[in-house]
C-alpha cells in the first residue's frame, strides 16, 4: 500500500470515529506560543510554536506569504521554533509519523523599534550615583546612549576581554536609552535603579587550617541581616589579589542564595585572604570607577598544620545491595559521628551524609557511631596525600523503625515566658507511617503559640499529625516551638514544670523508650542567663549515679543583654576526656543551627543570621538555647568529676564563658538532690517504669501520691516503710511526679514516666 493509500485509509477511519461520536487517535493541535518582532525591519523575528498530540517524528514545513516553501525540516519535539526572520506574514504545516496532520493560520512577524534590554543596575552605597553595566554581546549592541548618562566606558572583565559597556546615571529611578545594533539600526530601551544598596552582615564563623603539604583548609561565613541582597556577589581573593572563587568565567557566588545558612570556602592553602562582598554582579573591574563600588571585606588568616596531613572525606550510606560501595539511589545517613581510629578523630555528617576529618598522614579505620545504625564493611584509609581521599562508611540495612523525641528549653521565670522546642527525628531509613506528637504540658503554664500550630488542643495537651506533621522521608526531622507564659507570681520559686512529649507511629517502633521524653524546669527568679545545665537520665543535676545513669542531657542556654541585635551567635564546646563524643545524639534548639564535631572532640553550633533582639528592645526574644546527649567513657569511680564549660560568641565580641556544668560521681546512697544544697531523699527505678515502680528512701515514707502533669492526684497510699512497690501499670502513658511525705517531717518530690 503505496503512503498515499495509507493516508486515505487514516483519513476514511479518523471520519468514521467522529460519525461514531469519538475523536481521531493521535490529532494535532497547533499553538502559537509567542512572536517576537523584527527589530527595525532586520532578521531578528522569531515564531514558537507547540505541538500537541501526535506521534513523533514531526515533518515541519514553513510557507512565506506567497506559499512558498521557506523552511522544511524534521523534528521529535513538540516545540518549534522558526526564528531570524524578516517582517511579514508565515504559516505552518505539521505531519506527524502516522500521517495525522495540522496547520497554522497567517502568523504576521511586525517591526518593532523598542527593546526591553536586559541592563544590570550595580549596587552602590547611599549617597553615590548608581551605576548599571550592559553586556555589549547581547543583541549585537554596538553602542548605548541615553540623555541622562552623565559617564559611559566600556570596562574589561576578569577574563580579559572588553564586554560591558558601564554607564553612571545621576540618582536612582527609571531613565530612557537608545541603542545601536550590527545591523545600524536605532533602537530604544530603558533601565531601571532601585537602591541604594544595603550589604549584607559578614562574620568569619569558623577557619580550618590547611595541611602545608596541601590545600585543605576552608573558611565558613556567616552572611546576615535584614532581608534579600539580589544584587551582592562574594568574592574570595588570596594575598596576591587573584580571584580564587567566583572569579573570571563564574557568576560570583550569590548571598541571596545563603543568607541564614553558613557558607564554607573549601580547598585553601595555607595564608591570608580576602572575602569581599559588592554589588559588582558581573566580573569586570571599574577602573576609574571602582571608589563606587558599595563593598565590604574581611581578612581571614587559614593557618598552616604542622606535619604533613590529608583530609579523609566522604559518604556514610546506607548499603541497600550489601556490596559495601556507593550507589546513586542509595540513602545518605545525616547528622552522624564518624571516628577515625588511632586518634581518634572526630567528624560529623551533615544533612547530606558528606563528612570531612583531617589527620596526620598515616593508616586509619574509619567508623561511623549511629545510635541505631551498624556499619556493615570495614573501612581503613592510607592517608598520604593532602586531598582526595575519599572514603565512603557503609551501614546496614535491616534495622527497623525508631522515632526519638527530645526536648530542651530556656529559663522559666515569674511573669515571663518560657520557652521549649520538641525535636522529633526518624533514626532509621524505615517509613513511620502516620505520625503523632503529643505534649502535655504543665497545668500552670498558659500556651502563647506554638510553630507549627497543633492540629488539636485540649486543655494543657497539644497534639500535631496529618499531612502537616507527616514523615514520608528516611532519616527525617520536624521541630515544634513553643513559648508560654509563666504566671507572675513570686510563690511559684522552686517550683517544678513538667512538660512531656511522646511520638507514636502506625508502623511499629522498635524502641519505645525514646518515644517519650520528660523536661523538668525549676521555677527561678534572678539567675545567669548564659549557663549551660547538665541533667542526668535519673535526673539528677549534681552527680553522676554509678550503676544507675546511662547518659548525660546537657543544655546551653544564652542571652543578648547587649545593645544592639546579635547577627551571628557561635557556641564552641570542647568536651573533656571522660566524654565519649562518638555517643552525641543532637537535640532540640530555639532557632535554626547546624553543628560540627571535630579534632578530637570540638562540639562546635553555628546560629547565621539569628538576628537575635538585645534584651533592652525585646527581652522575650533575647534568649536562645540547645541542646545534646552524650554518655560518658566508663568507668568512672566515686569521686571523678565530668565538668564541662562552653564559650559562647555573639558577632564579633569575645566569648563569655559559661561556669562549669560539674557532675561528681557518686553511689546511690549518696546522691544529691537537682540542687547542691540538699540530698537526693527519693529514688525511683526503674525509670521509665511499665509496671512496677520501687521508691526507695533513706527516711521512711509515710505516705505517696502520684499526680499527672495535669495536676490530677492518680494514686496515693498510706506507707511506714522505707522501701515501697507501686503498682503503675493502670496509668496512662506519660510524665507523673510522685510526692512523699517522710519521716523527718519533710516532703520529697520526683519525677518519672510511665510507659
Amino acid at each position: 500500500m503505496t503512503s498515499i493509500d495509507t493516508y486515505w485509509l487514516r483519513a476514511s477511519t479518523a471520519l468514521v470515529g467522529i460519525l461514531l461520536g469519538m475523536a481521531p487517535l493521535h490529532a494535532i493541535e497547533l499553538f502559537v506560543a509567542a512572536v517576537g518582532p523584527s527589530l527595525c525591519g532586520g532578521p531578528d523575528g522569531s515564531i514558537y510554536v507547540d505541538v500537541v498530540g501526535g506521534l513523533p517524528p514531526f515533518t515541519v514545513t514553513w510557507y512565506d506569504a506567497g506559499g512558498e516553501v521557506f523552511q522544511e525540516s524534521s523534528s521529535s519535539v513538540a516545540n518549534l521554533a522558526l526564528e531570524g526572520l524578516y517582517p511579514g506574514v508565515y504559516s505552518l504545516t505539521v505531519v506527524d509519523s502516522q500521517m495525522d496532520m495540522a496547520s497554522t493560520g497567517p502568523i504576521e512577524v511586525v517591526i518593532d523599534g523598542a527593546v526591553n534590554l536586559a541592563i544590570q543596575a550595580i549596587a552602590t552605597c547611599p549617597g553615590e550615583p548608581p551605576i548599571a553595566v550592559v553586556n555589549m554581546f547581547e543583541n549585537g549592541i554596538v553602542d548605548i546612549w541615553g540623555p541622562d548618562v552623565i559617564d559611559s566606558s566600556q570596562q574589561l572583565d576578569e577574563c580579559g576581554q572588553f564586554t560591558y559597556r558601564a554607564l553612571m546615571f545621576p540618582g536612582y529611578g527609571s531613565y530612557p536609552l537608545q541603542f545601536e545594533d550590527q545591523n545600524g539600526c536605532i533602537l530604544d530601551a530603558w533601565v531601571g535603579l532601585n537602591g541604594p544598596e544595603t550589604l549584607p552582615v559578614m562574620q568569619v564563623v569558623d577557619v580550618a587550617g590547611s595541611c602545608s603539604n596541601g590545600a585543605s583548609g576552608s573558611i565558613t561565613m556567616s552572611f546576615g541581616g535584614f532581608g534579600l541582597y539580589p544584587q551582592v556577589v562574594t568574592r574570595l581573593k588570596n594575598s596576591a589579589g587573584e580571584v580564587v572563587a567566583g572569579g573570571c568565567s563564574q557568576t560570583g557566588i550569590e548571598p541571596a542564595g545563603f543568607i541564614g545558612t553558613p557558607y564554607t570556602f573549601t580547598g585553601l592553602a595555607p595564608g591570608n585572604y580576602w572575602v569581599h562582598v559588592s554589588g559588582q554582579t558581573f566580573n569586570f573591574d571599574f577602573t576609574d570607577w571602582y571608589d563606587y563600588q558599595c563593598r565590604d571585606s574581611i581578612q581571614v588568616l587559614v593557618p598552616a598544620l604542622p606535619g604533613d596531613c590529608g583530609v579523609v572525606s566522604g559518604r556514610v550510606f546506607m548499603d541497600n545491595n550489601s556490596n559495601c560501595a556507593t550507589n546513586t539511589s542509595e540513602n545518605n545517613v545525616p547528622a552522624t559521628v564518624v571516628r577515625l581510629e588511632p586518634g581518634p578523630y572526630f567528624g560529623n555528617t551533615n544533612s547530606s551524609g558528606q563528612y570531612s576529618v583531617q589527620v596526620p598522614y598515616g593508616t586509619y579505620e574509619v567508623f561511623a557511631e549511629h545510635p541505631v545504625l551498624e556499619q556493615s564493611c570495614p573501612v581503613v584509609q592510607v592517608v598520604q596525600q593532602a586531598v582526595n581521599n575519599n572514603v565512603h562508611v557503609p551501614m546496614e540495612v535491616g534495622a527497623q523503625l525508631d522515632m526519638q523525641v527530645t526536648m530542651s528549653d530556656g529559663a522559666a521565670r515569674p511573669g515571663f515566658e518560657y520557652q521549649v522546642a520538641v525535636q522529633v527525628n526518624n533514626l532509621t531509613a524505615d517509613a513511620a507511617g502516620t505520625v503523632s506528637l503529643m505534649l502535655e504540658h504543665d497545668a500552670l503554664l498558659g500556651l502563647v503559640f506554638a510553630t507549627p500550630a497543633p492540629t488539636t488542643t485540649a486543655g494543657n495537651v497539644l497534639t500535631w499529625t496529618g499531612a502537616d506533621f507527616s514523615f514520608t522521608n528516611a532519616f527525617q526531622s520536624r521541630t515544634v516551638q513553643l513559648r508560654f507564659q509563666v504566671p507572675p507570681d513570686v510563690g511559684l520559686l522552686g517550683t517544678d514544670l513538667l512538660t512531656t512529649a511522646t511520638v507514636s507511629t502506625s508502623n511499629t517502633d522498635a524502641d519505645l523508650p525514646n518515644n517519650s521524653y520528660l523536661l523538668q524546669r525549676t521555677i527561678t527568679g534572678a539567675y545567669d542567663p548564659n549557663d549551660k545545665l547538665a541533667t542526668t537520665s535519673t535526673g539528677n543535676t549534681n552527680a553522676w549515679l554509678l550503676g544507675a545513669d546511662e547518659w548525660i542531657d546537657y543544655t546551653i542556654r544564652f542571652q543578648n543583654t547587649g545593645t544592639d541585635t546579635a547577627f551571628n551567635v557561635v557556641i564552641t564546646d570542647t568536651l573533656p576526656a571522660n566524654l565519649d563524643p562518638g555517643s552525641i545524639v543532637m537535640g532540640a534548639a530555639s532557632h535554626t543551627f547546624s553543628w560540627e564535631l571535630r579534632d578530637s572532640g570540638t562540639l562546635k553550633f553555628y546560629f547565621p543570621n539569628i538576628q537575635l533582639p538585645d534584651s533592652n528592645i525585646n527581652e522575650p526574644r533575647s534568649h536562645g538555647f540547645v541542646g545534646f546527649r552524650i554518655r560518658p567513657r566508663l568507668p568512672l569511680l566515686p569521686g571523678d568529676e565530668i565538668s564541662n564549660i562552653a564559650n559562647i560568641f555573639f558577632d564579633f565580641n569575645p566569648p563569655v564563658i559559661t561556669e562549669p556544668s560539674v557532675l561528681v560521681a557518686e553511689f546511690s546512697t549518696s546522691i544529691g538532690q537537682g540542687s547542691t544544697t540538699s540530698p537526693r531523699q527519693l529514688n525511683l527505678l526503674p525509670n521509665p517504669a511499665t509496671d512496677l515502680l520501687t521508691v526507695t528512701s533513706n527516711t521512711g515514707i509515710i505516705s505517696i501520691r502520684i499526680v499527672a502533669a495535669d495536676g490530677r492526684e492518680v494514686l496515693r497510699s498510706n506507707l511506714r516503710t522505707s522501701s515501697a512497690r507501686v503498682d503503675v501499670n493502670n496509668l496512662m502513658s506519660g510524665a507523673y511526679l510522685l510526692i512523699a511525705d517522710l519521716t523527718n517531717g519533710t516532703t520529697a518530690r520526683e519525677r518519672f514516666i510511665k510507659n
